[in-house]
Protein backbone atom coordinates (compact mmCIF):
# COMPACT_ATOMS: atom_id res chain seq x y z
CA UNK A 1 0.00 0.00 0.00
CA UNK A 2 1.16 3.50 -0.83
CA UNK A 3 1.79 6.32 1.68
CA UNK A 4 -1.04 9.09 1.25
CA UNK A 5 -0.73 11.24 -1.52
CA UNK A 6 0.23 14.98 -0.89
CA UNK A 7 -2.94 16.71 -1.64
CA UNK A 8 -4.19 14.33 1.24
CA UNK A 9 -5.88 16.50 4.33
CA UNK A 10 -5.30 13.20 6.19
CA UNK A 11 -2.52 10.36 7.47
CA UNK A 12 -2.84 6.88 7.66
CA UNK A 13 -4.56 6.12 10.86
CA UNK A 14 -6.78 9.41 11.03
CA UNK A 15 -10.09 8.79 12.12
CA UNK A 16 -12.72 9.78 9.58
CA UNK A 17 -16.44 10.36 8.90
CA UNK A 18 -18.42 10.84 5.43
CA UNK A 19 -21.93 11.13 4.38
CA UNK A 20 -22.31 7.53 4.44
CA UNK A 21 -19.85 6.79 7.08
CA UNK A 22 -20.13 7.29 10.69
CA UNK A 23 -16.38 6.70 11.46
CA UNK A 24 -13.60 5.11 9.88
CA UNK A 25 -9.67 5.12 10.11
CA UNK A 26 -7.77 6.31 7.00
CA UNK A 27 -5.60 3.61 5.43
CA UNK A 28 -3.77 5.56 2.54
CA UNK A 29 -3.88 5.52 -0.90
CA UNK A 30 -4.32 1.74 -2.49
CA UNK A 31 -4.23 0.47 -6.09
CA UNK A 32 -7.79 -1.32 -6.87
CA UNK A 33 -8.62 -2.54 -10.53
CA UNK A 34 -5.99 -0.73 -11.88
CA UNK A 35 -6.70 2.75 -10.20
CA UNK A 36 -5.89 4.60 -7.34
CA UNK A 37 -8.35 5.33 -4.05
CA UNK A 38 -8.25 6.39 -0.96
CA UNK A 39 -8.91 3.44 1.39
CA UNK A 40 -10.50 3.24 4.26
CA UNK A 41 -11.95 1.30 7.18
CA UNK A 42 -15.56 1.77 8.06
CA UNK A 43 -15.58 0.86 12.17
CA UNK A 44 -19.82 -0.25 12.01
CA UNK A 45 -19.50 -2.06 9.15
CA UNK A 46 -15.82 -3.66 9.49
CA UNK A 47 -15.64 -3.27 5.92
CA UNK A 48 -13.11 -1.63 3.81
CA UNK A 49 -14.11 1.18 1.64
CA UNK A 50 -12.45 2.60 -1.81
CA UNK A 51 -12.60 6.57 -2.19
CA UNK A 52 -11.90 7.44 -5.73
CA UNK A 53 -9.20 10.29 -5.01
CA UNK A 54 -11.22 13.18 -6.85
CA UNK A 55 -13.51 12.66 -3.81
CA UNK A 56 -11.61 13.32 -0.34
CA UNK A 57 -13.92 16.28 -0.44
CA UNK A 58 -16.28 13.77 1.18
CA UNK A 59 -13.95 12.85 3.83
CA UNK A 60 -13.53 14.89 7.12
CA UNK A 61 -11.51 14.22 10.36
CA UNK A 62 -13.71 13.57 13.39
CA UNK A 63 -13.89 15.50 15.67
CA UNK A 64 -11.99 16.65 18.81
CA UNK A 65 -13.92 15.17 22.31
CA UNK A 66 -13.97 19.50 23.57
CA UNK A 67 -15.60 20.38 20.04
CA UNK A 68 -18.12 17.40 20.48
CA UNK A 69 -19.24 18.14 23.87
CA UNK A 70 -19.57 22.23 23.44
CA UNK A 71 -21.97 21.27 20.41
CA UNK A 72 -24.40 18.56 22.49
CA UNK A 73 -25.27 21.47 24.35
CA UNK A 74 -27.00 22.81 21.97
CA UNK A 75 -29.42 20.19 22.35
CA UNK A 76 -30.85 21.77 25.60
CA UNK A 77 -31.75 25.26 23.26
CA UNK A 78 -34.90 24.45 21.86
CA UNK A 79 -34.82 27.24 19.04
CA UNK A 80 -33.88 26.59 15.88
CA UNK A 81 -30.20 27.52 14.96
CA UNK A 82 -30.57 28.50 11.15
CA UNK A 83 -34.71 29.53 11.08
CA UNK A 84 -33.95 32.83 9.92
CA UNK A 85 -31.40 31.83 7.06
CA UNK A 86 -33.71 29.61 5.35
CA UNK A 87 -35.52 30.85 2.31
CA UNK A 88 -37.53 28.56 0.00
CA UNK A 89 -37.80 24.67 0.81
CA UNK A 90 -36.08 23.99 4.23
CA UNK A 91 -35.55 20.40 2.98
CA UNK A 92 -33.39 21.72 -0.15
CA UNK A 93 -31.67 24.21 2.39
CA UNK A 94 -30.72 21.24 4.75
CA UNK A 95 -29.61 19.07 1.84
CA UNK A 96 -27.27 21.82 0.63
CA UNK A 97 -25.88 21.98 3.74
CA UNK A 98 -25.16 18.97 4.21
CA UNK A 99 -23.45 18.69 1.21
CA UNK A 100 -20.31 20.72 2.47
CA UNK A 101 -19.24 17.92 4.85
CA UNK A 102 -18.11 19.33 7.50
CA UNK A 103 -19.19 18.45 11.33
CA UNK A 104 -20.67 21.66 12.69
CA UNK A 105 -23.09 21.88 9.49
CA UNK A 106 -24.07 18.02 9.73
CA UNK A 107 -24.46 18.59 13.44
CA UNK A 108 -27.00 21.82 13.21
CA UNK A 109 -29.17 20.00 10.96
CA UNK A 110 -29.43 17.25 12.86
CA UNK A 111 -30.15 20.00 16.15
CA UNK A 112 -32.89 21.93 13.92
CA UNK A 113 -34.48 18.69 12.46
CA UNK A 114 -34.98 17.72 15.86
CA UNK A 115 -36.72 20.70 17.46
CA UNK A 116 -38.76 20.46 13.82
CA UNK A 117 -39.77 16.51 14.80
CA UNK A 118 -40.47 17.58 18.69
CA UNK A 119 -42.97 20.17 18.05
CA UNK A 120 -44.46 18.08 15.15
CA UNK A 121 -43.48 20.14 11.79
CA UNK A 122 -41.49 18.03 9.90
CA UNK A 123 -42.27 16.70 6.47
CA UNK A 124 -41.65 13.14 5.49
CA UNK A 125 -38.22 13.60 3.27
CA UNK A 126 -37.12 15.65 6.33
CA UNK A 127 -38.04 12.80 8.39
CA UNK A 128 -36.19 10.08 6.15
CA UNK A 129 -32.77 12.79 6.53
CA UNK A 130 -33.54 12.96 10.54
CA UNK A 131 -33.68 9.05 10.87
CA UNK A 132 -30.65 8.62 8.58
CA UNK A 133 -28.61 11.75 9.84
CA UNK A 134 -29.28 10.75 13.59
CA UNK A 135 -27.65 7.12 13.32
CA UNK A 136 -24.63 8.75 11.77
CA UNK A 137 -24.38 11.63 14.24
CA UNK A 138 -25.05 9.73 17.29
CA UNK A 139 -22.73 7.16 15.99
CA UNK A 140 -19.65 9.29 15.31
CA UNK A 141 -20.12 10.97 18.68
CA UNK A 142 -20.52 8.12 21.10
CA UNK A 143 -17.24 6.88 18.93
CA UNK A 144 -15.52 9.82 19.73
CA UNK A 145 -17.21 9.87 23.58
CA UNK A 146 -16.36 6.59 24.09
CA UNK A 147 -20.46 5.97 25.71
CA UNK A 148 -23.29 4.39 23.71
CA UNK A 149 -25.18 5.18 21.47
CA UNK A 150 -28.59 4.81 23.46
CA UNK A 151 -27.29 6.51 26.16
CA UNK A 152 -26.55 9.88 23.99
CA UNK A 153 -29.93 9.28 22.47
CA UNK A 154 -31.42 9.34 25.82
CA UNK A 155 -29.51 12.18 27.24
CA UNK A 156 -29.90 14.38 24.14
CA UNK A 157 -32.20 13.56 22.00
CA UNK A 158 -35.16 12.47 24.11
CA UNK A 159 -38.75 14.21 23.50
CA UNK A 160 -38.80 16.89 25.98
Amino acid sequence: MKQSIASCPFKIGDNVSSESMATGKYLGVDEFNGEEFHKVYDHSTRLTLYISLNEIGKLRALPSENIVRRYLKAFHDKRLIDSDLIEGSRYKYFKSKLERVNFKDTFEVLHDLHILFLNKKISTSERRIYKTLKAKVLGEISYILGVEHSDLEQQYLAAS
